[in-house]
C-alpha cells in the first residue's frame, strides 16, 4: 500500500477504539455516518430508486469540522488512517455508467471517478474509486465542497483544512498528489 501503516489496516472492519468509548462528540459523528449507512440499506430493502440512494450526506451533515474533530480525537495514524477508510466505506456507490473516460480524474494513482450536477445554485458531486483510503480521501474532500455553491467552493480554504488534518504529511506523494488532481478538478468545475 502506498500510505504509511499496515496494509491489514485496509482490510480492518472497526476502529481500534469501540464508539462507546469515545467523547459525545465524536460519536455523534460516528452516529451520522450509521444513520446513513442504515437509511440506505432500509431504502434498498424498500425498494426505494437508486436516486434517492445516490444522495450522501458529506458537505451537508458530515462537514470538515466533524472530520477534523474526529481525527484529532486518534492517537495514532493507525487510527486515523481506519477512519478515513470507514468514511469511504459511507459514500453512496457510483453508478458503473458513470465509470467512464470522462469522468475520470487524471493525476491519481488509482483510479477516481467524479460526477458533478448542479441543482438549486449548489454543486453535488458523487465520486468512487477502485481504493479503500481513497474512497476514505474523497469522502474527506466532499465535506468540504458537496452541497455548496461555487463560490463557496473558491472560498474554502482547502491547504488550511488540510493543515488541520495534518493529512499531506501522512500520504505518500503519488496520494497527496492525486489528492490534489481530485481537489484541482472539484475547484474547476466551480469556476466554470
Amino acid at each position: 500500500m502506498a500510505f504509511r501503516c499496515h496494509s491489514s489496516l485496509a482490510n480492518s472492519p472497526s476502529h481500534i477504539r469501540p464508539v462507546e468509548a469515545q467523547p459525545p462528540r465524536i460519536r455523534s459523528i460516528y452516529d451520522k455516518v450509521t444513520l446513513f449507512s442504515d437509511t440506505r440499506v432500509r431504502q434498498k430493502a424498500c425498494g426505494a430508486d437508486e436516486q434517492n440512494m445516490s444522495s450522501n450526506r458529506f458537505g451537508t451533515e458530515i462537514t470538515p469540522e466533524d472530520i477534523v474533530e474526529a481525527l484529532a480525537f486518534f492517537d495514532d495514524w493507525e487510527d486515523r488512517y481506519k477512519y478515513i477508510i470507514d468514511l469511504g466505506k459511507e459514500l453512496p456507490p457510483l453508478d458503473a455508467s458513470e465509470k467512464t473516460e470522462s469522468n475520470l480524474v487524471r493525476g491519481c494513482q488509482s483510479q477516481v471517478w467524479l460526477v458533478s450536477r448542479a441543482e438549486g445554485g449548489k454543486l453535488y458531486f458523487e465520486v468512487d474509486s477502485d481504493a479503500f483510503i481513497v474512497r476514505g480521501l474523497l469522502g474527506v474532500v466532499l465535506a468540504a465542497f458537496n452541497a455548496k455553491t461555487p463560490e463557496q467552493i473558491r472560498e474554502f480554504d482547502i491547504k488550511d483544512y488540510f493543515e488541520q488534518l495534518n493529512l499531506l504529511k501522512h500520504l505518500s506523494p503519488t496520494r497527496g498528489n492525486g489528492l490534489q488532481a481530485m481537489v484541482q478538478r472539484i475547484q474547476t468545475l466551480a469556476a466554470a
